[in-house]
């Protein structure tokens, strides 16, 4: 196994303009979870069963850390100064980098908000999202529930950047895109304040991140549909697990949706079959975290001024009514 570090490197492939088609195609990709009469949220729940992966592949990576220390350890006892030398540092370096994969991760899976949608008004012309009260943020507070705040900025401050970034080893090579998007001071003032994204990298590629902003901007620009052009159906709704069982049914097949994933999934379901001895310890662990990571979740309190702008939520079947916006392809 090559112990080659990643080379990562970000390149930005396109900055938006709100005023300019960027793309032939609009889609939201699914991600549009509520609309209102002049509103959409997208974005959070839109990769609920990766919660808990990272954990998994952390205590995977920091057991492989642990045996290489332990190797080093015995290089560490050689009577030779500079073998002496070798060994100590390379267990200083595996020892680290194990403690490091399980904290990163940790922050990845654990005390998440439990509403990380973006809304979009263009009625008022403002975009609302939720992030974390670095002001009221403490060096303990990292470790458990940090205090999350609702930023509301107006959308002609916010700028879009399609973002790729490239990482390669001596095993392969590839990009992950992003849409980002950047919020300046003022319009006198370009100093960049924050960054927010919208959707995972899985969902995302060099096709559908500009015609998902251009889904976005449509709607902000042009009062566009709430739903992808065309589209007289929201994605299906996929409820939060409330108990390990049931994350155990959203991450894989060992759970209460197992026909459901020989249906949906049979060549995936057919080789955790065949590789049984090892995807089960790693789908119990992965269960195991979802829930955690459920279960630890902040809920999140919207200021009552900005869910008085939005007004209620439209039922489906008054968005196709065209109470959010006609649904027509353009």
């Amino acid at each position: 196994m090559s112990t080659t570090p990643t080379k990562r490197r970000v390149d930005v492939l396109a900055r938006f303009d709100r005023h300019r088609m960027v793309s032939g195609d609009a889609t939201d990709l699914g991600l549009v979870q509520q609309v209102y009469a002049q509103a959409i949220a997208l974005g959070g729940e839109s990769a609920q069963f990766m919660r808990g992966l990272s954990q998994v592949v952390a205590i995977g990576m920091t057991w492989v850390c642990g045996f290489i220390f332990q190797r080093m350890w015995l290089i560490y006892l050689d009577p030779d100064m500079f073998i002496h030398v070798l060994g100590f540092c390379a267990m200083v370096f595996f020892g680290f980098s194990g403690l490091g994969f399980l904290i990163w991760t940790y922050f990845l899976t654990f005390f998440l908000p439990g509403d990380s949608s973006v809304v979009f008004d263009r009625k008022n012309k403002y975009v609302h999202w939720v992030t974390v009260d670095r002001a009221k943020a403490t060096g303990l507070s990292a470790l458990g529930r940090m205090p999350l705040r609702v930023v509301s900025v107006p959308w002609s401050l916010i700028d879009a950047e399609h973002r790729a970034v490239f990482r390669a080893n001596t095993a392969s090579a590839s990009y992950d895109h992003d849409l980002a998007f950047i919020v300046h001071r003022s319009a006198a003032d370009p100093t960049v304040m924050e960054e927010f994204g919208l959707a995972p990298s899985m969902l995302l590629g060099r096709e559908t991140v500009p015609a998902l902003y251009e889904h976005i901007r449509r709607y902000m620009e042009e009062d566009g549909p709430p739903w992808s052009p065309g589209v007289t159906e929201p994605a299906p709704f996929i409820p939060k697990p409330k108990n390990w069982w049931q994350s155990m049914g959203l991450v894989g097949p060992f759970g209460p949706r197992y026909l459901a994933w020989w249906k949906q999934h049979p060549g995936l379901t057919l080789a955790v079959h065949l590789l049984f001895p090892i995807t089960i310890p790693v789908y119990l662990l992965w269960g195991l975290f979802n829930w955690l990571s459920y279960a630890t979740e902040q809920k999140v309190a919207w200021p009552q001024n900005v869910l008085d702008t939005l007004g209620p939520v439209l039922k489906d079947d008054e968005v196709r009514a065209g109470k959010g916006g006609k649904l027509v392809a353009r």
